[in-house]
């Protein structure tokens, strides 16, 4: 099921940012927004949630897993509450943030599959 749980968040997060890309802000700016809180929603999630799901991930991973939602969460306040940024520069900061997290947790998958096949080789020759 851990598997199911990110695939899920995944599509999500990939189904709001198709959203958020094929309804500009101009054409409907509910519809947009309900397709930008749905990406960030999805991340603050999926980022909070990997470090139980596949606790094999790294110390380093584990903490930016929670910072990089904590950083997204800071810039909504920074737009919501404070006016400092506009609604585009939350998005743009989520959406890197997003990227950036996915590379690392791409990077996590790969060296976990790289350590398994070397351990598995090792026992084999042994």
């Amino acid at each position: 099921y851990r598997f199911s749980v990110i695939r899920g968040l995944l599509v999500m997060i990939g189904g709001a940012m198709i959203g958020v890309g094929l309804v500009p802000f101009d054409v409907s700016y509910q519809v947009h927004q309900i397709f930008g809180y749905g990406s960030s929603v999805g991340f603050l999630a999926l980022a909070s949630v990997t470090p139980f799901l596949l606790p094999s991930v790294t110390r380093i991973f584990t903490i930016f897993s929670f910072l990089a939602p904590a950083l997204a969460v800071f810039s909504y306040y920074m737009w919501q509450f404070e006016g400092r940024i506009s609604f585009t520069m939350f998005e743009l900061i989520s959406a890197v943030l997003f990227i950036v997290w996915l590379v690392v947790f791409v990077r996590q998958i790969q060296a976990a599959k790289a350590d398994h096949i070397a351990a598995t080789e090792q026992r084999a020759t042994v």
